[in-house]
């Protein structure tokens, strides 16, 4: 019996480029044997036979040795690794491999092998490929990687929105018909929704320019009572700009589409107090001439 060859991350996949065509990400599936995994290993070669090429256009190519046969492997397979990446499944792109029996063996479609001796790898090529992406966003943005998600092709940063905000706390109300029915028009009409101190979607700058506050800070009025602060809200997002120039944050707070002006203090979880004033959640091209031009 031949010897178990353990593969690790760092000879399973690599990052093969990251300048021009945008993140490119090659990993060798599956191993033709585990003689040639060992050699792969022992002579620290490296012949990838897929590939993942993040693109700057916001799509995403996905290049498989496999042939199509009529047995839908051109989208199976590139699905397991555009779920793992939770990319957007219309802007990926698929690629057939050039015919290469040397770099990626046997290239045919028979016996329902394509899936089951490579589902694993492309799975964690693409939870891989994601984490990357992830931790890039983190240090660009200067946050935690846990505060990260990736949604539709996207890496975000923060939680501005959940089950209990509405478009109109969003200042979005615009989008909604008030002729035609759509999901989600009846919860409107709660009580709850009607309330007319809601927390809504607001922005915030530090008063030094310089501070970032932190996501989870609370939010509070300046006067305290019986010296303590009181909490109107909470932020929930926050990095610095680099267009800008300084830290932004968005925040829901109490009254927050008619608090634009309002000086607030943040306060962190470790009781550090931070002073902001409250703006439009819009920070650059206010108008929309850069946006409609």
């Amino acid at each position: 019996m031949a010897d178990r060859s353990v593969i690790n991350r760092r000879d399973f996949i690599k990052v093969v480029s990251t300048t021009g065509a945008g993140l490119v990400i090659g990993f060798h599936l599956p191993f033709k044997n585990r003689v040639q995994a060992a050699t792969l290993v022992s002579s620290n070669t490296f012949k990838p036979n897929a590939w993942v090429t993040v693109h700057p256009d916001e799509f995403v190519t996905i290049t498989v040795s496999k042939s199509e046969m009529g047995q839908g492997v051109w989208t199976s397979l590139p699905m397991l690794i555009a779920e793992e990446m939770e990319l957007d499944w219309t802007k990926v792109q698929i690629e057939q491999a050039p015919v290469d029996k040397e770099k990626f063996g046997k290239q045919g479609t028979g016996g329902s092998n394509s899936i089951r001796g490579s589902w694993d790898k492309m799975r964690k090529a693409g939870a891989i490929g994601k984490d990357m992406l992830m931790n890039a966003a983190a240090h660009n943005w200067s946050v935690p990687k846990k505060e990260c998600y990736a949604e539709k092709g996207f890496i975000i940063v923060g939680q501005d929105t959940d089950g209990s905000v509405t478009p109109l706390d969003l200042g979005m109300g615009w989008l909604l018909s008030n002729k035609k029915d759509f999901l989600g028009k009846r919860s409107l009409s709660r009580s709850d929704c009607q309330r007319k101190d809601r927390k809504q979607l607001v922005g915030l700058l530090t008063l030094d320019t310089k501070t970032i506050i932190p996501e989870g800070a609370q939010l509070a009025s300046l006067e305290t009572v019986n010296g303590s602060y009181v909490s109107y809200g909470h932020v929930t997002s926050s990095y610095f700009s680099p267009i800008l120039g300084h830290p932004i944050a968005l925040g829901l707070f109490q009254n927050g589409h008619s608090s634009h002006g309002r000086e607030v203090v943040a306060i962190t979880s470790d009781d550090k107090k931070i002073a902001a004033k409250i703006t439009s959640p819009v920070f650059y091209d206010h108008k929309g001439e850069c946006q409609n031009a």
